[in-house]
């Protein structure tokens, strides 16, 4: 009886204290997975402990190299103040100097660099407190004499050379020796060109384009600096670089950040408010729109994320408005928050511990010998797409190349995945090639013997009468001269007018499977070579895309017949339409082949993929050229400006049926209004 009272206390014991620990984080972590989405995970990061320190109006935050932590605030009282180790003040700098201080750095001597906006410069202050230099607009007419000099942050690298964030500068970070002479604009953000931008620009003079709205680039919000002198810039709004890790000529070395969906909104579109960098180069962002907290390591591959943001924060750990992160050496997490004036602490978990050593092995290539502590993440977290990948190198390394496929595969590692393909595609080929050239050889024999019987003993006449009846069929005559139309397509095509040879039927049945081999493509292409992602329906859905295609190729038959009745075509809608699906026979044709050939291939031989692709549409395009010359009975010339009109009249229909769908849905809605407004006047008449 004690015995099963021990029992039962030890196990309601650990269910508490696994409740406990679920419950320690008042927000939810995630980690990316091999789809692009962000999953629920284990905690990441949970917070410890918050700041005795009051820091109202803070405005950034740092840990220096003794893990004392410097917050800068503004408003009522613009100071400087010096936290230890565990937040409590040790002291207080600036007091009286400053009038609107954004931003600070300290060095690896002790000296505090403090952007202040209000004074449009940036100060360095002294242990003692005394100001040894002032760092000023520059005079050199190469600054710009329009150009804005707000400091609102800074970073300092090892030959102290100062990086300055001005506020409204779209030209990039000033970087300042350090006797303040102006040495240029580093890591500019570019403005977004797109497609309608380029047509205005190329279209529009000067004059006009000044007419519309400036395509001006977002500016840079907040710098840090690494260990190596490496700077990393975060940018709020949408952008297509959020952040970036910049080398020493300013190009960035994240390309692909942030990548992923988290709930259904793409996370570029979020607001990044500051950054930090650890030791060993891992990288912690923060949200000022989400309160999110992005680790990624030194590559820019995301780790996970975690935290949330409030209008009240009754809880630990949850932001209101967060100003700044820092990270100290026992790669603790800080947030200064503004919403409330303090400083939270946030402590690894052990699944982060883990992820931390297993990250540290893996930068130095030490595969292998980090195997044990990535099994242990995939224990806690079997969908980390980071674990995955390392384990496929380590079994690569290993030449364990079917589970480094399998690995690979779960972290959707296309160029893992193709180099271990290739060895196994190799090593198959060096196992097998005698018996493949012998089966070929064999297949010549036999298909010699099979013609000398076949002429010889008359046993298969049975079995050719039979084919001759059904080569006969209608259905075998459409499809024998569908097929004609890849071998002699101006034939074919001047058939389809005068000799009725396609029935609109085949036509449709032709332009309907070359539709569902489309759409059914994504599910079956080679892993290496697939870029649309079938699990998700957020990015893909075959019923939308059928939907687009097949109301994208009757649009256009409609346009290409309107167009051609006003500039004299004989060619009926009948023959438009099933000339225009006749046209769609090479993928019908040829592209099953083209699906078994990428599982067959590795990136090295990506460019035979590439070439069937756009052959095939390029193909395809030429047909139908080919198709309004036969059926239209029009020159080469007038074709090309049939079809281009048929474009125009296409976007043309376009735009009106958008704006009629949207004037439509307002009619409705006002209608809807009317009525509820009638309905509540009836009920408390």
């Amino acid at each position: 009886m004690m015995g099963t009272f021990k029992k039962t206390a030890v196990i309601i014991l650990l269910l508490t204290t696994i409740v406990g620990q679920a419950q320690a984080a008042p927000y939810y972590s995630y980690m990316i997975t091999r789809d692009g989405y962000y999953r629920f995970s284990p905690s990441l990061y949970e917070p410890s402990f918050v700041s005795s320190v009051d820091v109202t109006g803070v405005e950034d935050l740092f840990v220096a190299q003794d893990d004392h932590i410097y917050v800068v605030r503004s408003g009522l009282r613009a100071v400087v103040q010096e936290l230890d180790a565990e937040g409590e003040l040790l002291r207080e700098y600036g007091e009286g100097k400053l009038q609107k201080p954004t931003g600070l750095f300290v060095d690896s001597d002790g000296l505090i660099y403090i952007a202040d906006s209000g004074l449009s410069a940036v100060l360095l202050i002294g242990r003692d407190d005394t100001l040894i230099q002032s760092y000023t607009r520059p005079a050199t007419p190469l600054f710009g004499a329009r150009t804005p000099f707000v400091p609102k942050k800074v970073a300092v690298d090892k030959q102290g050379n100062v990086y300055i964030v001005s506020e409204g500068s779209t030209n990039g970070i000033i970087q300042l020796d350090r006797h303040g002479d102006f040495l240029g604009y580093f890591g500019v953000n570019l403005s977004d060109r797109n497609l309608l931008r380029k047509i205005q620009k190329a279209v529009f003079p000067d004059e006009i384009m000044s007419m519309f709205i400036r395509n001006i680039p977002s500016s840079i919000s907040n710098i840090a600096i690494d260990t190596q002198g490496l700077i990393y810039a975060t940018t709020k709004g949408e952008t297509r670089e959020p952040i970036k890790k910049m080398n020493i000529a300013g190009e960035n070395l994240f390309t692909d950040v942030l990548v992923g969906i988290y709930g259904g909104e793409d996370l570029t579109s979020l607001s990044l408010e500051s950054v930090a960098v650890d030791q060993y180069g891992n990288v912690f962002a923060v949200s000022g729109t989400t309160g999110h907290v992005f680790v990624m390591d030194n590559l820019g591959n995301i780790v996970g994320l975690f935290g949330d943001r409030r209008d009240r924060v009754s809880e630990i750990g949850v932001t209101m408005n967060p100003a700044a992160i820092a990270v100290n050496s026992a790669q603790q997490l800080l947030i200064a928050d503004r919403g409330n004036g303090t400083i939270t602490f946030f402590s690894p978990t052990p699944l982060m511990d883990t992820l931390f050593k297993a990250m540290a092995m893996y930068k130095q290539g030490l595969y292998v010998q980090s195997e044990a502590l990535w099994r242990e993440v995939l224990m806690k977290n079997a969908n980390v797409a980071l674990a995955n990948r390392a384990l496929g190198l380590s079994q690569f390394k290993k030449l364990n190349f079917s589970q480094a496929l399998d690995y690979f595969y779960k972290a959707n590692d296309k160029k893992g995945y193709s180099n271990a393909f290739w060895e196994l595609r190799q090593a198959f080929l060096m196992r097998n090639m005698p018996a493949m050239l012998l089966g070929i050889a064999c297949l010549f024999v036999v298909n010699a013997l099979w013609r000398r019987i076949r002429r010889r003993m008359r046993w298969f006449d049975p079995l050719s009468r039979f084919a001759g009846r059904v080569g006969r069929t209608a259905a075998s005559r459409q499809i024998r001269a569908v097929v004609r139309v890849v071998r002699h397509p101006a034939d074919c095509l001047y058939d389809v007018r005068f000799m009725q040879t396609v029935s609109p039927a085949a036509a449709a049945a032709t332009g309907a499977v070359s539709l569902l081999l489309i759409l059914a493509g994504p599910y079956f292409y080679g892993f290496v070579f697939n870029t649309i992602n079938t699990a998700n329906t957020w990015s893909y859905s075959p019923i939308q895309t059928g939907v687009t295609y097949g109301a994208a190729a009757l649009l256009f038959v409609l346009s290409n017949h309107m167009i051609a009745s006003i500039r004299g075509g004989r060619g009926s809608l009948k023959h438009v339409f099933i000339g225009t699906m006749v046209c769609t026979a090479p993928i019908a044709l040829f592209y099953i082949p083209y699906i078994a050939l990428s599982n067959l291939l590795t990136l090295q031989e990506g460019f035979i993929i590439q070439f069937i692709r756009y052959g095939l549409l390029g193909w395809c395009g030429l047909l139908i050229l080919i198709m309004v010359m036969q059926v239209q009975d029009y020159g080469f010339g007038e074709a090309v400006r049939c079809l281009l009109l048929t474009v125009f009249t296409m976007m043309i229909i376009f735009v009106i049926c958008v704006v009629v769908f949207i004037l439509g849905r307002e009619l409705v809605l006002y209608l809807y209004t009317i009525a509820e407004e009638v309905a509540l006047r009836a009920i408390y008449r």
